[in-house]
């Protein structure tokens, strides 16, 4: 990827490290959206994660940052705002697949959020994992259904049942 800077009509070729640093000062707004496009198809993986945690993108490259195969990427898009209202349950599939523990905490604290996903069998494929980690994080999540609480309540881990004990006290 080849990135020049032009001010006044004086033009640079810019390296890595300072393409990621404009990409993280972007601006939101959808007058960005086709240069942000651009660099979410860098082979570097810093800057599609700095693609990946803006606010506003447009939908064609929030589906494409959900395709990637990088661990940061991925974590940092199921946060993004924008992303929300276009994650599916197949992205959601692709995500877990990973075995992220990071992207798939993201996806247990916003799952709420996003629109276009079934919760609850999302909540049944991450219990699949069977990591205590991640159950533990189900748990202690407010948005975690009951009846996966009450599953939990007698888990083997105790902090996991601790958690789900506490979360249905709190409910």
């Amino acid at each position: 990827m080849e990135i020049k800077l032009t001010v006044n009509g004086k033009e640079v070729t810019v390296g890595i490290e300072f393409a990621r640093n404009i990409v993280s000062d972007i601006p939101d707004g959808k007058e960005y959206y086709g240069v942000l496009h651009e660099f979410a198809l860098s082979k570097v993986a810093a800057i599609r994660a700095e693609v990946a945690y803006k606010r506003c993108m447009s939908q064609e490259t929030v589906k494409l940052l959900l395709q990637d195969r990088n661990i940061e990427v991925l974590s940092r898009i199921v946060t993004s705002e924008c992303a929300k209202e276009y994650i599916t349950d197949k992205d959601i599939d692709h995500i877990i697949a990973t075995n992220s523990e990071d992207a798939i905490e993201n996806i247990i604290s916003y799952i709420d959020d996003y629109e276009n996903i079934n919760q609850v069998q999302t909540i049944e494929k991450i219990m699949k994992l069977e990591n205590e980690y991640l159950l533990l994080k189900l748990a202690d999540n407010w948005n975690t259904p009951k009846s996966v609480l009450k599953k939990l309540k007698d888990h083997k881990d105790p902090d996991v049942s601790k958690a789900a004990r506490k979360s249905l006290d709190d409910c």
